[in-house]
């Protein structure tokens, strides 16, 4: 299928979303054709590789009058002998029904995706759902625990996703057998190893042989071509074959190598650099998901290869971004929030016995760069929620500060700012006849380390009864944007902005502007005693003693004898402090010798492009000292690429993912900062400088380093950590 006549099916479909009445989904009916008369030509023309797959029209749904949920096509039969019947399930309904939500994993955001939207539409129809899931996708064994366990609980339905069906079909077949409804969601399986009593999922050979034919007219069936699988099974054998499918009889489509993954981005940056240093004359890479390609597009831009094009499959909020950011090329966007609202409702019409069985699709579409932003643009269809907004339509306790005042625990009392820094509470004018308006103003979307600052500040923000909001770009190299946000922010009715910035003085302009508006400025995740420009406080931790602290348990670790690799941020007060605080430790340390220093955007990405850089220069590095945590876990996952697991790792932050890493002996150690803490802290400062009752100066928070040996001991305390950890953690006391 040509791209041209993609587009045109796109435009129809579009055409008729816009003006379909009566759905509460009308923002995505582009992708889903509101009447099955346009809905089956769509699809065959698109996604048909082979005339066994049967087409989602009228003709062949199940046999009633069935109406499947919205977006997706009514039912087709299953093969023989793979129904389970709904009507023999016994389903009283004296009461709501409890359904479990069983992923393989929830590592990965789709499933997540799949959640929300299971859980949106629960709360609508008063059910009870929850879910329940390895942390792994390769878990197999704790997925199959975690089923026999929610077998002995009062459960009326479970809808699946597993990575191995043939291990979990005696436990399916013990679940209908006990009147538990089975639905198996983001699948097309129609032979389950034992009868199911429904399946919910897009076509997944359908939808990557779509996809073949897009790469076939880019390239003019002329490329060579790597894989990356996923873990053996159904789900990677039906999307890896569709694109080969496409292929088939395209001699100049020349399939190099293929290399497994464990579907997540971690495995896919590792298989895509084996791939392609082995394999240089590769073109194109297709993968079985989003986050393969997600990892395989980071590898390939750390070794400079921006001429391989890559594509995925499934649709994620992330996969998008970075295909509208043209990071990689396109995916098959399989709408995972909608589909676990029509996995919901299918089971609730399963447990009420009116739904016919058989497989129910629910639509795919093909996005790149030309049309990801009209999915971005819609949010409500999304989980997680884009990291920025897309339009529609355009693509120290003993130095304590004089006083009575007393810090907010886990905070130091307030120490004075330098001379001429520090612009006084007192003179706000803040009446208080109304709860204060607070914009919470971090550097970017992109790092999880200022939404925890964000959960702070909102969890603390719901008890005092404070309207909050934060507004920040995505990336933290958006300067430029972050200095506008501010500029809009000062134009609406606000109290107080809890910011921080990746260049203070950029921000000097607006931050005196905001306070002679009477908006008080607090700077947050700092510990900058002199602000270009008087600021009203100023909470954070001492970012060069965190260090110092650090770059000290490095030199036991190695004896003071150690050849160094330093990753810096974005150029600032931050970079330099932090650095800074390793370099002095090492100073007089006549064996710790700094190879080479090189510059990041603070993130993931750009660490693991950096530290391959790194490696690749200087092979005789040791020891490699980050910024913050992001670049540390980009470096890492250079580090393994490279197979350099002599290389020793340090971050700064203490961020969910970091502390898991280091749990994990990814890598080595972090000051932990504890970001949710430090946006309690700094809420509290900012409404106790409205009151004004705070006298000024800087609020340190508390750090501590965090290895392998006590990483747990944070872990374990989930309400003090965002996101939550991937997993439970079990405290030691």
């Amino acid at each position: 299928m040509k791209k041209v006549y993609l587009f045109v099916i796109l435009l129809l479909l579009f055409s008729l979303a816009l003006s379909a009445c009566g759905s509460e989904d009308t923002a995505v009916e582009e992708e889903a054709a509101p009447t099955e008369e346009v809905a089956a030509p769509a699809v065959e023309e698109e996604a048909a590789p082979a005339e066994e797959e049967e087409a989602p029209v009228e003709e062949a749904a199940a046999a009633g009058d069935y109406t499947a949920p919205e977006p997706a096509f009514n039912p087709v039969p299953l093969e023989e002998g793979a129904q389970a019947a709904c009507s023999a399930l016994g389903f009283s309904g004296d009461k709501p029904a409890t359904i479990a939500y069983m992923p393989p994993a929830t590592e990965f955001n789709y499933y997540q995706a799949i959640g929300a939207g299971i859980d949106d539409l629960a709360a609508e129809l008063g059910i009870e759902t929850f879910m329940l899931a390895p942390q792994s996708g390769s878990d197999i064994e704790g997925q199959m625990g975690m089923i026999q366990d929610v077998l002995t609980q009062d459960v009326d339905a479970i809808i699946l996703s597993t990575h191995d069906e043939f291990a979990a079909a005696p436990l399916v077949e013990k679940a209908i057998s006990q009147g538990v409804a089975v639905i198996i969601v983001n699948s097309d399986i129609a032979n389950f190893p034992t009868p199911v009593n429904g399946v919910v999922g897009y076509s997944q050979r359908s939808g990557t042989f779509a996809e073949g034919e897009y790469i076939l007219d880019m390239f003019d069936g002329q490329a060579k071509v790597g894989v990356l699988e996923g873990l053996p099974g159904y789900h990677s054998t039906e999307r890896i074959g569709g694109y080969l499918d496409a292929f088939e009889g395209y001699d100049g489509m020349e399939v190099i190598a293929s290399l497994p993954t464990e579907w997540n981005v971690e495995t896919g940056n590792t298989a895509m650099m084996d791939l392609l240093q082995a394999n240089p004359e590769i073109e194109v890479v297709i993968t079985a998901n989003d986050y393969i390609a997600i990892g395989a597009a980071l590898a390939a831009e750390a070794l400079g290869r921006d001429d391989v094009a890559i594509f995925g499959n499934d649709g994620d909020t992330t996969g998008l971004e970075d295909i509208a950011a043209g990071k990689w090329d396109a995916t098959v966007n399989t709408t995972p929030y909608l589909m676990g609202q029509v996995a919901l409702q299918v089971t609730v019409d399963c447990l009420e016995g009116v739904y016919p069985g058989g497989w129910t699709e629910t639509p795919t579409v093909i996005v790149d760069a030309s049309n990801a932003n009209d999915y971005l643009c819609r949010p409500e269809n999304l989980f997680p929620a884009p990291s920025q907004e897309y339009e529609c339509g355009a693509p120290a306790e003993e130095a304590t500060a004089a006083g009575e005042y007393t810090a907010p625990e886990p905070a130091f009392n307030p120490v004075p700012l330098e001379e001429g820094a520090q612009a006084a509470c007192t003179a706000l004018g803040f009446s208080g006849d109304q709860p204060a308006t607070i914009a919470y103003m971090p550097p970017a979307t992109e790092f999880n380390y200022y939404q925890a600052i964000g959960a702070g500040i909102d969890d603390l923000a719901a008890e005092l009864g404070i309207e909050t909001f934060m507004l920040a770009p995505q990336s933290g190299s958006d300067i430029e944007g972050q200095m506008g946000m501010i500029q809009d922010v000062l134009t609406q009715d606000v109290d107080a902005i809890i910011l921080s910035t990746h260049d203070e003085f950029a921000a000097a302009p607006l931050v005196e502007k905001a306070i002679s508006q009477g908006v008080a400025v607090i700077i947050v995740n700092s510990d900058i005693a002199n602000f270009p420009t008087p600021v009203n406080g100023v909470v954070g931790y001492s970012q060069r003693s965190g260090t110092f602290a650090e770059g000290e348990y490095i030199l036991d670790m190695f004896d003071g004898q150690a050849k160094v690799g330093v990753l810096e941020g974005l150029p600032g007060y931050h970079s330099t402090e932090r650095i800074g605080g390793y370099l002095d430790a090492f100073e007089g340390y006549d064996g710790m010798e700094v190879i080479a220093s090189l510059p990041t955007e603070w993130n993931v990405e750009t660490g693991n492009t950096a530290m391959m850089d790194l490696l690749q220069a200087n092979p005789e590095i040791e020891v490699v000292i980050t910024a913050n945590d992001y670049i540390a876990i980009g470096a890492a996952l250079a580090a393994e690429a490279l197979g350099r697991d002599d290389v020793a790792i340090f971050g700064n932050d203490g961020d969910t993912t970091g502390l898991e890493d280091i749990a994990a002996g990814k890598w080595d150690a972090t000051v932990n900062t504890t970001p949710y803490l430090m946006g309690q802290v700094a809420l509290q400062v900012a409404v106790d400088c409205l009151d004004g009752v705070y006298p000024g100066g800087w609020t340190e928070t508390p750090t501590v380093i965090v290895d392998a040996s006590n990483a747990n001991d944070y872990l374990c305390r989930p309400e003090n950590l965002f996101p939550a950890p991937s997993q439970e953690y079990e405290c030691n006391n």
